[in-house]
């Protein structure tokens, strides 16, 4: 069994976002754009060439944004705060999951309530 802070930093690796981050993501664009297809009596190739981009847009592309940021995020407080931070990891007390980083941004702003100084 691995520990949760060398899962977290595998998660942030060009292989972990292919293997854990990338599905998640594929898997809410194609169910959004399944949605927006269903929900349309007539469909025709303008209007998927128009909601297909606006999807990517709309979901896509703020998940990986997320992704990039909690990477960054998740190397400063390992650097700024070392141990403190990797024991909320291995407590749980912060998630870092490929769902948790995808759909929420973790680490995102959990750690302010256990961390006393962030810069």
């Amino acid at each position: 069994m691995t520990s949760k802070s060398a899962d977290a930093d595998k998660l942030f690796t060009k292989r972990g976002f292919w293997l854990s981050i990338a599905p998640v993501m594929l898997f809410s664009f194609v169910f959004i754009c399944g949605i927006v297809v269903f929900n349309l009596k007539h469909v025709t190739i303008r209007e998927i060439g128009i909601a297909l981009p606006a999807v990517f847009c709309v979901i896509t592309l703020p998940q990986y944004l997320m992704y990039r940021w909690a990477g960054s995020m998740h190397n400063k407080l390992k650097q700024a705060h070392g141990t403190a931070y990797t024991d909320l990891l291995e407590n749980g007390r912060i998630s870092v999951t490929p769902t948790t980083v995808a759909l929420m941004g973790m680490p995102g702003n959990g750690y302010r309530r256990y961390l006393s100084s962030i810069e």
